[in-house]
């Protein structure tokens, strides 16, 4: 399962280092930093792309407790 995650976040990164987002800045000054960004980005892309509608404040308090919990 490693091997199957690594190649994945690599191609994250890549993607979303490739897209320009003058909205915010951020420091990611570590790896964490920079996968945590590159997880979210990507997630709140495809949502977008899907059309689905939600509200920001339940979903981060879903993610935040499905990750606590999990």
């Amino acid at each position: 399962m490693k091997h199957f995650f690594s190649p994945m976040i690599v191609l994250l990164l890549i993607s979303c280092g490739a897209q320009k987002n003058e909205k915010s800045i951020l420091s990611l000054s570590t790896f964490k930093d920079t996968t945590s960004y590159a997880l979210g980005a990507d997630l709140g892309e495809n949502l977008k792309l899907q059309g689905v509608e939600l509200d920001y404040d339940k979903f981060m308090a879903g993610l935040t407790d499905g990750y606590s919990t999990g």
